[in-house]
């Protein structure tokens, strides 16, 4: 901080005019206009910073994708940091704000709920069906083995 403000102090004595950007826009100062209170906003070269960041969260959705994770709560924000990173702050809000599937409509979740549970019920009648069918497959293969040797 006492670096910058003393290169601030040799910047108002030997420039004449300061070249000031804005939000959208640039402008000219003079150097002895500087002489009140502002604030300074410094963005430091942070490329090596950033590709690691990057390159972190990629190998995490990656690892999420083996995992069979697709839940958006987890990669809607991965990815509006990624979206961050690559300086695309519009990308980044509508990531954060896009609702996940469980906002967008609970009706469609307890339905999806009654269907695998009406699914469940089918495989455990089938289930039953079949050790039904091999009990009795065994039972007449006792039998037939019964009557061969003549005891029944």
């Amino acid at each position: 901080e006492r670096v910058f403000y003393k290169w601030l102090d040799l910047n108002i004595q030997l420039l004449d005019d300061v070249e000031v950007a804005g939000n959208d826009t640039g402008y000219s100062i003079q150097g002895q206009q500087l002489d009140g209170d502002f604030n300074v906003t410094i963005t430091a070269g942070t490329a090596g910073i950033k590709t690691q960041k990057t390159q972190t969260i990629q190998s995490m959705l990656q690892m999420l994708a083996g995992a069979g994770i697709n839940d958006p709560r987890i990669i809607n924000p991965m990815l509006a940091d990624l979206a961050e990173l690559n300086q695309m702050p519009n990308l980044a809000a509508a990531l954060e704000e896009m609702p996940t599937e469980q906002e967008q409509n609970p009706m469609a979740e307890a339905a999806m709920q009654l269907e695998m549970q009406a699914k469940q019920a089918t495989i455990a009648k089938d289930q039953a069906s079949a050790q039904k069918s091999q009990a009795e497959a065994v039972e007449t293969m006792v039998d037939t083995e019964l009557a061969t040797w003549g005891i029944k």
